[in-house]
């Protein structure tokens, strides 16, 4: 029934009287119907006795030391004088006790200020303004969301850098475009996407939307110029906010870190480029992705990971017809990725979303790839990159 102390409506009282009643009348003992009922003989007698309305009364007990009117008004002056205006509670304790003044205690105060609606903002400046996150970007194939940032690569002269700018395929992870500048200007980076969109056969309103950070380039009038022009929306990120581009920022964070990074200056911008090519290459066609069941980038992106993922597939199911006995559940699950989020909002990002998307084992199906109610036999064709 709850528990001791809890309220028990009335008709849940009157019905589990007669039911205890019912059992009595059939033989059973009292306590014993009591217990299965869950109370005890006690209560019983008493809703038998006293009627089945809850005979406590709903009274709001007032401490005995609470401060009256008078003295929450006094310390409403107080917190809000010239003096203490711009300071927090914690520090105006303190101060009021070196000055011989004691009117309640910091948690109390706390509670005042709170009822009044003045436990925010203090100080004279302007409060904090909360920046809201970018709208979540989906992509379910390739050439729908890119993704772009800038990077630092050391030259020979100390304080001086040349600029690598990256262009990423958000479904795929690859690098569609690059270049090295020796500065940072969106007339830099208006150039590097109007090749790389004309490269990649991306006409007007090709993408979804093209997702940077706050970076002057990416908010110069060039940038903004070409997007408007190819009617492909910008996104942009929270100001010192680098998780709102993490695949960009990893980007990097995987080509600095490669075994073939230099470990010198590059004397010439040529050298950069040099290095920074390599990188790239081996970043498309080398780096398995961890997150993408261990495909290159350059595979998904051309369309060939379910012909891929469809041969490790039928290894996995071979290996267990000949060796039943070394699998206790099912075989590793290859199914492509369908979609990957951007920025993706709370509802769609917890932990059973997590493990929907990272699960390395599935149940048993029938077809070989059923992805999301699609399914693919191995004949299946990828049109989606006729032109790459």
């Amino acid at each position: 029934m709850g528990g001791r102390g809890r309220h028990v409506s009335a008709g849940k009282r009157l019905e589990t009287v007669r039911l205890v009643d019912k059992a009595r009348r059939d033989g059973a003992r009292l306590s014993e119907a009591c217990r299965v009922a869950g109370i005890t003989d006690r209560t019983y007698r008493r809703w038998k006795r006293d009627g089945m309305e809850d005979a406590r009364k709903n009274r709001v007990f007032a401490p005995a030391n609470k401060l009256d009117a008078e003295a929450r008004e006094m310390v409403l002056e107080m917190v809000n004088s010239e003096m203490y205006g711009s300071l927090p509670v914690s520090q105006i304790v303190p101060l009021m006790a070196d000055e011989g003044i004691y009117l309640a205690s910091e948690s109390t105060i706390y509670r005042i200020m709170r009822e009044n609606g003045q436990t925010g903002h203090r100080l004279a400046s302007r409060a904090r303004t909360e920046r809201p996150k970018p709208r979540p970007l989906k992509a379910t194939a390739p050439n729908q969301v890119w993704v772009w940032d800038i990077t630092y690569l050391r030259s020979a002269v100390h304080g001086v850098y040349w600029y690598l700018y990256m262009i990423t395929d958000l479904y795929s992870r690859f690098v569609v475009g690059w270049r090295v500048f020796d500065k940072e200007s969106g007339r830099n980076a208006a150039e590097l996407f109007e090749d790389t969109l004309a490269k990649r056969g991306v006409g007007p309103a090709g993408l979804k939307a093209v997702h940077s950070d706050n970076g002057a380039p990416m908010k110069s009038h060039e940038m903004v110029a070409l997007l408007d022009a190819m009617e492909i929306p910008p996104s942009f990120s929270r100001a010192r906010v680098s998780n709102d581009n993490p695949h960009a920022e990893a980007q990097f964070r995987v080509a600095k870190y490669i075994a073939h990074h230099p470990t010198q200056r590059s004397e010439t911008i040529e050298d950069a480029e040099e290095w920074s090519e390599k990188a790239v290459s081996w970043m498309n066609h080398g780096r398995l992705h961890s997150r993408m069941r261990f495909l290159t980038p350059a595979s998904i992106y051309y369309g060939r990971e379910t012909e891929i993922l469809q041969k490790r597939e039928a290894v996995y199911r071979e290996a267990r017809q000949k060796h039943p006995a070394r699998w206790a559940g099912n075989t590793r699950n290859w199914n492509p990725v369908t979609e990957v989020c951007l920025n993706p909002s709370d509802a769609g990002n917890g932990p059973d979303k997590a493990k929907e998307n990272n699960q390395l084992f599935r149940p048993e199906k029938d077809t070989l790839f059923e992805t999301h109610g699609v399914k693919h036999s191995a004949d299946s064709q990828n049109p989606r990159f006729k032109n790459a």
